[in-house]
């Protein structure tokens, strides 16, 4: 029981719907680069509101009116209007909100986000996809991009990345622990969420 606890606390505290927000956060936090305050509250409020303020009312009315059986969306058709609706919120919050008025490489992740989403979105009509696993590749290689562009010294590079690399790990081993996904559905997840953003933030940026 104990076991289970650890493993749904990691689950929450590293919640897909969390991971754009996390991606702001990080940046403005580990950026070199001077930016205005208010720059990064902006993009926070942006991002929330997209990723977690509008969809989190959403689904608890599906789930009291008996259209999804839990918040953790266990059935493949469960996922269905979530997705859509997170993947309209972000996209169109970016194109009009973020795009040209915040950091490039935020937009772009962004925007890799939104890739992602449609991805799992397509990918529902077969099987589903681990998202925990999607949003935090996504997060982790957005931060080892943000190193490598900013040619951060290692001291500093590498105990960040190592950091994400065990969150990684634990929310991974949550889900295979808590029987949520399987071995395929965490890789493809990963893919999902990792391949945008080094696309987008790689070779576009």
């Amino acid at each position: 029981m104990k076991k289970n606890l650890f493993w749904r606390i990691v689950s929450r505290v590293f919640h897909p719907m969390s991971m754009p927000l996390w991606c702001v956060v990080l940046y403005y936090l580990l950026t070199p680069q001077s930016f205005v305050p208010l720059e990064a509250i902006y993009t926070a409020i942006v991002v929330a509101v997209a990723t977690v303020v509008i969809p989190l009312p959403v689904l608890l009315v599906l789930k009291v009116s008996g259209k999804i059986e839990s918040l953790s969306l266990p059935q493949t058709y469960e996922r269905r209007l979530p997705l859509l609706l997170v993947l309209l919120l972000l996209a169109a919050g970016d194109r009009i909100y973020l795009s040209g008025r915040v950091s490039p490489a935020v937009s772009l992740a962004m925007y890799g986000a939104v890739i992602s989403l449609l991805l799992a979105y397509v990918s529902l009509f077969w099987d589903k996809v681990s998202l925990h696993a999607m949003g935090i590749s996504a997060l982790l290689v957005f931060v080892m991009v943000l190193m490598f562009r900013w040619e951060a010294p290692l001291s500093y590079a590498l105990p960040v990345v190592a950091a994400l690399w065990v969150v990684y790990d634990l929310v991974v081993m949550a889900r295979l622990e808590l029987g949520r996904h399987n071995v395929r559905q965490i890789i493809l997840g990963t893919l999902f969420g990792a391949l945008p953003q080094l696309v987008l933030l790689g070779w576009v940026w």
